[in-house]
């Protein structure tokens, strides 16, 4: 005898679905699902922290299922900005200028490396609507239309 298929839609409200294994999802009273409080299981340390502490201060609904992949980079990226950050501090300084054997003065590479990863953590928080600005041009939701008085247009 055949097994039963069992949708789309019954697989991601169990969690068995192959888009839902990743990412643990909770599922909102209209069956979409949302962003779980609990990080991925590849995530570490800091990004496991930057994780549940963006999710517990951002307004409900911000972060949509469909924002994982961006969300989980913007993590990796700002606890390896950590980790950078951390190589910096301790070397007192000595560390953001090296002098070559021909004597030329340049950035370290700890630094350049801090440098782009923090680039990179601004656009996706650009992406991801964690700037002042891009909360500003957040598109408003839809205003639900009051339909008791016939008489306004």
């Amino acid at each position: 005898m055949p097994a039963r298929r069992v949708s789309a839609e019954e697989k991601c409200a169990k969690g068995v679905h192959s888009s839902a294994r990743s990412v643990p999802a909770t599922v909102r009273r209209d069956g979409r699902p949302w962003l779980s409080a609990e990080p991925p299981k590849g995530l570490t340390g800091d990004a496991r922290d930057a994780w549940t502490n963006v999710l517990a201060n951002i307004p409900e609904g911000s972060l949509k299922a469909t924002d994982v992949a961006v969300f989980e980079r913007w993590c990796r990226n700002y606890a390896l900005y950590r980790k950078l950050a951390k190589m910096v501090e301790r070397s007192d300084g000595d560390c953001l200028i090296t002098v070559d054997d021909k004597g030329n003065r340049k950035a370290a590479p700890e630094f350049l490396m801090m440098q782009q990863v923090d680039s990179t953590m601004l656009r996706l928080e650009k992406e991801l609507g964690f700037t002042p600005i891009a909360r500003t041009r957040a598109p408003a939701g839809e205003e639900k239309k009051d339909d008791s008085n016939p008489f306004e247009v």
